[in-house]
């Protein structure tokens, strides 16, 4: 049980290694191409740091289409480094880019993934009560 253990141990520590190493070499790209003047690097002790000019920034002072950068390609480093898939969907409500960078970020995922599936919600989508007569498909869904 003990060398289980420890082999699973030294597979995390090389998928963790090599997404690291993976974002270290796309996330300035990434953050270049979209047009943000920041750099972005995982310490030695695994942490996240972002920095505009040279200095250090607090993650939640950044814009929101900062932040949804920086959380993609963190996303993307682990996809690349634990699985392989022809396959990224996004859900383009969660984004909060302009189109210009909306555009570019397409581009980035495209040259990632050999399909792009962007999902979108209807905005007049509205909550309300089931009616009285409401059959769903299976009751274990509802």
């Amino acid at each position: 049980m003990s060398e289980q253990i420890d082999k699973y141990t030294v597979d995390f520590m090389k998928r963790l290694r090599s997404a690291k190493e993976e974002f270290m070499r796309i996330s300035n790209f990434i953050l270049k191409e979209m047009e943000f003047n920041l750099n972005a690097e995982i310490t030695d002790d695994n942490k996240l740091v972002v920095k505009r000019n040279g200095a250090d920034l607090d993650i939640k002072k950044l814009s929101s289409s900062e932040r949804t950068t920086i959380a993609l390609i963190l996303i993307i480093s682990a996809l690349k480094s634990y699985f392989q898939t022809p396959y990224f969907v996004i859900d383009e409500s969660a984004m909060t880019f302009d189109q210009k960078r909306y555009e570019k970020l397409l581009k980035v995922l495209t040259g990632i993934s050999k399909y792009v599936i962007v999902t979108r919600s209807s905005e007049k989508l509205m909550l309300g009560r089931r009616p009285r007569n409401f059959e769903p498909l299976h009751k274990n869904f509802i």
